[in-house]
């Protein structure tokens, strides 16, 4: 795949979806937080 500033993104918006599904799973935040948080995600926000 070719690296371009939108696959970066992609990339990194994979990345923070997974972070918080295993801080989900681990106990870390609750489902309501989880939906929340993905209801409110924003690429912008990632670094």
């Amino acid at each position: 795949m070719k690296k371009t500033f939108y696959n970066e993104n992609i990339i990194r918006g994979f990345e923070a979806w997974e972070e918080m599904r295993e801080r989900r799973i681990n106990g870390e935040i609750s489902d309501s937080e989880y939906i929340e948080w993905k209801l409110n995600f924003d690429l912008e926000t990632l670094d």
